[in-house]
């Protein structure tokens, strides 16, 4: 898979190749802001292991509670994204290269040529990446790590369910449970303890010191140190029976970042001039 960092950099070149694309055909895209950084808190978002199994840093609920820590080093500036729905007719016809009208590819828009699959396919292309497909169209191969449909994302999702169903995990739950009991909280399962807290726009003292509990409970129990490693060998397993396929992808995504790589040198270029 990508780092975090390189998840977030490919995020924001994306939005900057998608967004002067839209605008050689007069259409607007929200900017990208800076490039994201080492220490840009919005990597958390893009970490391979950011509360796969709940939360679990102690200064971070003493604080957040089961929300996510606010604060971002662009100055607090959000970056959007559009989506679909919200676009005009011939702005859905620029993004994916297909007219809603009349339910067929478009290669034009006032005299433009449309780029194959739209705008949207652009960042794919400039990293080397296997374009989505477009609608009403069959999907070409399998892609690499990131993307919703690929084998890994499959893989990750599948070995997490076996997880939960493994005896070794379900066990760990029920230690973890009455730890939470014995400080004065009734929760089963570490997944669904936040629920009832994140409606809220804040956290309140009741939030935090369930999520504290939680995560000191977690470490008197070994909970993740036993769900990950219980997860580990469904995952490797599934590494042997995929190693091929895994081994392609491996080098689409070898490729893709090495191309990553050069544009973002290339925006950084752009921006000293």
């Amino acid at each position: 898979m990508l780092t975090p960092l390189q998840a977030a950099q490919r995020q924001w070149v994306s939005q900057v190749i998608l967004g002067r694309c839209l605008a050689r055909f007069g259409f607007d895209y929200p900017d990208a802001g800076p490039q994201p950084t080492a220490t840009s808190t919005a990597l958390t978002t893009y970490s391979l292991l950011s509360r796969r199994y709940g939360v679990s840093d102690p200064d971070s609920v003493r604080r957040w509670g089961y929300h996510e820590p606010r604060g971002d080093s662009t100055g607090g500036k959000q970056t959007k994204t559009l989506l679909l729905a919200g676009l005009s007719p011939a702005e859905q016809k620029v993004m994916t290269g297909f007219d809603p009208a009349t339910k067929r590819p478009a290669v034009s828009y006032e005299g433009r040529k449309i780029p194959p699959n739209g705008c949207r396919a652009e960042p794919d292309r400039a990293l080397g990446a296997e374009p989505s497909p477009a609608p009403g169209t069959a999907a070409g191969k399998t892609r690499a790590a990131n993307v919703v449909d690929g084998l890994v994302t499959r893989l990750k999702a599948d070995s997490y369910q076996q997880s939960l169903d493994d005896p070794r995990v379900v066990a760990a739950f029920k230690k973890w449970s009455s730890c939470m009991k014995r400080s004065g909280y009734h929760e089963t399962d570490p997944m669904l303890a936040p629920g009832k807290f994140l409606s809220s726009p804040s956290p309140r003292p009741a939030e935090i010191g369930t999520a504290t509990a939680d995560v000191s409970c977690k470490a008197r129990t070994n909970l993740i140190g036993i769900w990950f490693a219980v997860e580990s060998e469904y995952q490797d397993a599934a590494i042997r029976r995929h190693s091929g396929k895994l081994a392609e992808i491996k080098a689409d995504l070898r490729r893709e970042t090495a191309n990553l790589t050069s544009l973002l040198s290339h925006e950084k270029n752009n921006t000293r001039d």
